[in-house]
């Protein structure tokens, strides 16, 4: 699989996680904002972001939403 080069990389990644805060209210954190070490770990967390869930028997709306991205060497591809 091809990867890219590691700085050029570095800096797309940079620039993504850049964009995404400047076009949200949600919160984004990138524990090593240099890219620095792979695999790369990104937590985000939706707030107001009204999506279902399973209670018991139950569906209900559930607000808040927390996710983690981890990005290895070979992203894009």
């Amino acid at each position: 699989m091809p990867k890219l080069p590691e700085a050029v990389l570095r800096k797309r990644l940079q620039n993504e996680v850049a964009q995404v805060v400047r076009k949200t209210s949600n919160s984004i954190i990138v524990k090593d904002r240099s890219f620095s070490q792979w695999p790369a770990v990104v937590d985000i967390t939706l707030k107001n972001a009204p999506g279902p869930v399973r209670r018991g028997e139950r569906v209900t709306t559930k607000y808040t939403h927390k996710f983690r991205i981890t990005i290895t060497r070979e992203y894009p591809y």
